[in-house]
C-alpha cells in the first residue's frame, strides 16, 4: 500500500500501523463547522452530481470523442435539476461570454443523451453556477493533484453557492481524501465569501496493496475539524474500503452508506481495531528509569516520543518493554494521548509489573493527568492534585475500563 501521512489500514483482527501524521508549523484558519445532518445530506447530494456529471461526460465521449471536446473547446459543465429530468450542460466560450454547447438530458425511464442546446444562451442562475466554479478552480492554493474536478450546490437556508474543487486521480481503487477546498460564493457567483481548506496534507487511500484475501478498511487522520468532512462522506460513497476517520479529540468516526457514526475501542472487530488504531497513532509516549546501583536513587527519561503502548499491545497477549543497558530497570511508562480513560490493553502494562502515567491532550480537553497502577491487586487510577474532576460520563468509563482490567487480570 502507498503510505501517505496518517493513513492507515484496518484489517479485522489487527492492525496495519503507519507513520505518525505531522502536522504543519502553520496555523491554517478554522473552517466552517456544519452538523452531522447537514455533513451527510450534502455529501449525498454532491455524490448524485458527480455521478452525472461523469456519465454525461461518458455520453459526450461516446459521440464526440477526446479529441472532439477538445475541438469543440469545453471549458466546464453545469447541472441543472427539472421535475422530470436532469440535465448537465457543457460549456465553451462564447463572443459575448460563455455559452451552452451541448446538453446531456437524463430524463426519467430514459438513457442520457446528447442533444443541441435549443439556445446557446445560460439563464442568470445557470451562469452564476458556472462562474461559481470557475471561481473556485481559480483560487486553490495548495494543489494536491494536476486535476481537480467542482461540485456546485446551494447553500442549505441561502441563496448563496457552495462549491467544492475536488482533488481527483484517473487510478482505480484509490480514494483521494487530501487537497480538498469547500468556497461559500455569493448567489450571482462573482465573489468567495469563504474558503475552507478541508485537509492539513495531501492524502490518497488505495485498496490495491491490501493484504489479500483480509477485509482491509482505510483510515485517515483529519485535524482541521472535530468531525469528518463531507468530502470524506463523498470519497466513501465512491470507496467503501474508505471507512474510518480519527478527529483530534479523539474521536473515531466510521462512515457506511452515507452515514456517519462513531465507534469505540472495544466495539467490536474491526469497529474497535480502527478505534484503537487511530488512538495509537495520536499517542506518544516515553519511558521512566533508574539504576538500582546509584545512591541516592535517580531517574531518567528514555524513547522521548517513540511508543506506541496502544498499538504494540494491540496483538502480543503480554506487554515487553524495549530493551534498556543492563544496568537500567525500567519503572513506568509516561503516555499523551487524545484521552485520559485508559486505553483497552493497558492491563497488559500493568500485568507486566509497570505503572503507566497518561495525560490528556485531545482537543478541547481539560488538561488532565493520572497514574494506572496496580495497588495490592487492585487496579486503581488516581488523577494528580492539579488535574479537575472527572465529569459523570468520563467516569462511568473510567469505572467500566478498570473493572475490566480487573476481570482481565484474574484470567491466568
Amino acid at each position: 500500500m502507498h503510505w501517505s501521512a496518517a493513513m492507515g489500514v484496518v484489517l479485522v483482527g489487527s492492525v496495519v500501523s503507519a507513520p505518525v501524521f505531522a502536522a504543519e508549523e502553520e496555523e491554517l484558519p478554522a473552517i466552517r463547522d456544519l452538523d452531522i445532518a447537514t455533513i451527510e445530506s450534502l455529501a449525498s447530494a454532491m455524490y448524485a452530481q458527480d455521478q452525472l456529471a461523469w456519465k454525461a461526460t461518458d455520453v459526450v465521449l461516446a459521440e464526440r470523442g477526446q479529441d472532439g471536446m477538445e475541438d469543440d473547446g469545453v471549458r466546464g459543465w453545469i447541472t441543472v435539476e427539472g421535475d422530470t429530468a436532469d440535465t448537465v450542460r457543457f460549456i465553451h466560450p462564447g463572443d459575448d461570454g460563455p455559452e451552452v454547447l451541448y446538453d446531456v438530458i437524463f430524463a426519467e425511464g430514459q438513457e442520457p443523451a446528447l442533444y443541441a442546446p435549443a439556445t446557446p444562451v445560460l439563464t442568470p442562475e445557470e451562469l452564476a453556477q458556472y462562474n461559481a466554479r470557475m471561481l473556485a478552480l481559480e483560487n486553490i492554493e495548495t494543489r494536491c493533484s494536476e486535476t481537480y474536478n467542482t461540485v456546485a450546490l446551494k447553500e442549505p437556508g441561502s441563496d448563496n453557492w457552495l462549491v467544492w474543487a475536488m482533488a481527483s486521480t484517473t487510478e482505480p481503487n484509490v480514494a483521494v481524501t487530501g487537497g480538498h477546498y469547500r468556497f461559500t460564493i455569493s448567489a450571482d457567483g462573482s465573489e468567495i465569501e469563504q474558503a475552507d481548506r478541508l485537509f492539513r496534507g495531501c492524502m490518497e487511500l488505495s485498496q490495491r496493496d491490501a493484504p489479500e484475501g483480509q477485509n482491509a478498511f482505510a483510515s485517515t487522520s483529519h485535524v482541521v475539524s472535530l468531525t469528518p468532512v463531507e468530502t470524506h462522506l463523498f470519497a466513501n460513497l465512491y470507496h467503501p474500503f474508505f471507512r474510518y476517520v480519527g478527529t483530534m479529540d479523539g474521536t473515531a468516526w466510521k462512515m457506511e452508506g452515507g452515514r456517519l457514526s462513531t465507534v469505540q475501542d472495544d466495539s467490536p472487530e474491526a469497529d474497535g481495531a480502527a478505534a484503537r488504531f487511530m488512538a495509537g497513532m495520536g499517542e506518544s509516549c516515553a519511558y521512566m528509569l533508574t539504576d538500582p546501583t546509584e545512591d541516592p536513587q535517580r531517574y531518567y527519561v528514555a524513547g522521548q516520543g517513540q511508543g506506541k503502548v496502544i498499538l504494540e499491545t494491540e496483538n502480543e497477549e503480554t506487554y515487553t518493554s524495549p530493551n534498556f543497558e543492563e544496568r537500567m530497570e525500567m519503572l513506568s511508562i509516561v503516555c499523551s494521548r487524545m484521552d485520559i480513560v485508559p486505553a483497552l490493553n493497558d492491563y497488559k502494562i500493568l500485568k507486566a509489573g509497570y505503572t503507566l502515567l497518561i495525560s490528556d491532550g485531545g482537543e478541547g480537553h481539560t488538561e488532565r493527568r493520572g497514574d494506572l497502577a496496580l495497588v495490592d491487586g487492585v487496579v486503581q487510577f488516581t488523577l494528580n492534585d492539579e488535574s479537575e474532576a472527572l465529569t459523570p460520563e468520563l467516569q462511568a468509563r473510567m469505572d467500566a475500563r478498570l473493572a475490566h482490567f480487573q476481570e482481565m487480570l484474574r484470567q491466568p
